[in-house]
């Protein structure tokens, strides 16, 4: 590898590393060079998908603004889409008796 592409290489870890430390990896300096690379690619993946689905959001809601109840049934239905509710491993929804929504155990 020549200089210049040497610190090209550099260059890129570093960012890599400068992002997966404002995103909360604090050992980011210590991972493999394959890890690093993977982690910042999930990272970045993450990013570009919240920024799609915030650009959706808006264009929706213009649209929703601008045509009426045709627009406006579209974004709630997307909203409704996006509002996904996780359930715990072992809940009750997952098929065991550990009570239900209204915190009856069992019953």
């Amino acid at each position: 590898m020549d200089g210049f592409g040497l610190e090209r290489w550099t260059l890129s870890a570093r960012r890599r590393v400068s992002l997966l430390l404002s995103e909360g990896h604090p050992d980011a300096r210590r991972y493999p060079f394959g890890m690093l690379w993977d982690e910042a690619a999930l990272v970045t993946e993450r990013h570009n998908s919240r920024m799609l689905t915030e650009n959706t959001l808006l264009q929706q809601a213009i649209s929703a603004i601008l045509s009426g109840t045709k627009g406006q049934k579209a974004l709630k239905k997307t909203i409704d889409a996006l509002n996904i509710e996780v359930i715990p491993i072992g809940s009750a929804r997952s098929g065991h008796d550990e009570g239900d929504d209204d915190g009856n155990a069992g019953r």
